[in-house]
C-alpha cells in the first residue's frame, strides 16, 4: 500500500507539471480541480475498502463483532437504559448438514436482517461468530423485551426453504441489563451469553436473564473442574465400596463404588454429574 501511495504522489506531480504547459488558465484550473476530486475519491474508496475489511461480517454483510462493540460503546455514552441480548440459533449445525453451507449462510443473512429491522436508530446488532448474534437494545422491562424478541423469533421461525417448508429455526436468548455503562462491552456480552444457561419458562421465548449468583456458581464449578485432576493425584477423593447383597444366594454379589470428598453437598452433586458415564 505504501508503494501505491508513493506512485500516486509521483503521478500527481507529473500531471500537474503537464498542466503547467497549458496556456489557458481556466482549462488548467479545471483540470487541476478534477485531479483533486479524483484524489479525494481515491481516498474515500480506500477508506471504504478498509472499513468493510474491519467492520463488515463476511457472511451477513452487516456488522461484525468488532463493529458491534465499537457502536455499542458510542451508544452507551448516553444515560439511556440498555440491555445486551445474545441469541443462539438452536442446532444450526443440522441446517448446514441438511442444506449445505451456502443455504446456511443465506439463513444467517436473513436472521441478521430480521434483527436489524426490529431495531431503533439508537440500537445496534451484529454477528459475533458462527450462529451467535448480539443486540444492544433500549430496555424498559423484561416483559417488553420479551415481546420484541417474540416478534423476531416468530419471523425467523417462519423462514422457508425452496420447497416452501419451514426450517423450524428457534433461538435461545440471554439478556444482561446494563447497570454500569462504563463496563467493557465484551464483559457485558459474556454475561449475556452466560444468561442463556439460566433459562426460565415464564417468557414467550426461550430466555434467560443474567444473575450475579449464577455467575458465581459457574465460576465455582469451573474452579472445581480445574482442581479435580490435582485432587485425584493427592488422594482427596476417597473411594468407598457399597456391597450389593443377593438374597437368593445369600451372599455379596458385587459392589457399588462411591466417592467422597471434603466439599459441600451441592458442589458434590455437580462433580457427581461430571463423573457420570
Amino acid at each position: 500500500r505504501s508503494w501505491d501511495s508513493a506512485f500516486f504522489v509521483v503521478w500527481l506531480f507529473s500531471l500537474r507539471h503537464t498542466f503547467e504547459g497549458i496556456s489557458s488558465i481556466l482549462v488548467r484550473l479545471s483540470l487541476e480541480g478534477l485531479l483533486v476530486v479524483g484524489f479525494l475519491l481515491g481516498i474515500l474508496m480506500r477508506f471504504h475498502s478498509v472499513h468493510r475489511l474491519i467492520a463488515i461480517d463476511d457472511v451477513t454483510g452487516r456488522n461484525n463483532k468488532r463493529e458491534f462493540i465499537r457502536v455499542s460503546k458510542k451508544l452507551l455514552k448516553s444515560k439511556a437504559s440498555y440491555a445486551i441480548v445474545c441469541a443462539d440459533v438452536n442446532q444450526f449445525k443440522l441446517i448446514n448438514d441438511m442444506y449445505g453451507n451456502e443455504i446456511g449462510d443465506r439463513i444467517l443473512q436473513q436472521i441478521q436482517k430480521t434483527m436489524d429491522q426490529e431495531l431503533r436508530w439508537d440500537e445496534v446488532s451484529g454477528r459475533l461468530m458462527a450462529d451467535h448474534f448480539c443486540m444492544l437494545v433500549r430496555y424498559h422491562s423484561i416483559d417488553k423485551l420479551d415481546e420484541r424478541l417474540a416478534r423476531i423469533s416468530s419471523q425467523i421461525n417462519q423462514m422457508k426453504d425452496a420447497d416452501n417448508k419451514t426450517y423450524g429455526l428457534t433461538l435461545t436468548y440471554g439478556v444482561y441489563v446494563v447497570v454500569n455503562h462504563e463496563h467493557k462491552v465484551e464483559s457485558m456480552i459474556e454475561r449475556a451469553n452466560l444468561a442463556r444457561g439460566n433459562v426460565v419458562s415464564t417468557h414467550r421465548v426461550v430466555l434467560g436473564v443474567y444473575d450475579e449468583n449464577a455467575r458465581k456458581k459457574l465460576n465455582r464449578e469451573r474452579e472445581l473442574e480445574l482442581k479435580m485432576e490435582r485432587a485425584l493425584e493427592q488422594g482427596e477423593f476417597v473411594p468407598y465400596l457399597q456391597p450389593k447383597y443377593e438374597l437368593r444366594g445369600n451372599c455379596i454379589a458385587g459392589a457399588e463404588a462411591l466417592v467422597g470428598g471434603l466439599i459441600q453437598w451441592k458442589e458434590w452433586c455437580f462433580l457427581a454429574n461430571l463423573f457420570r458415564c
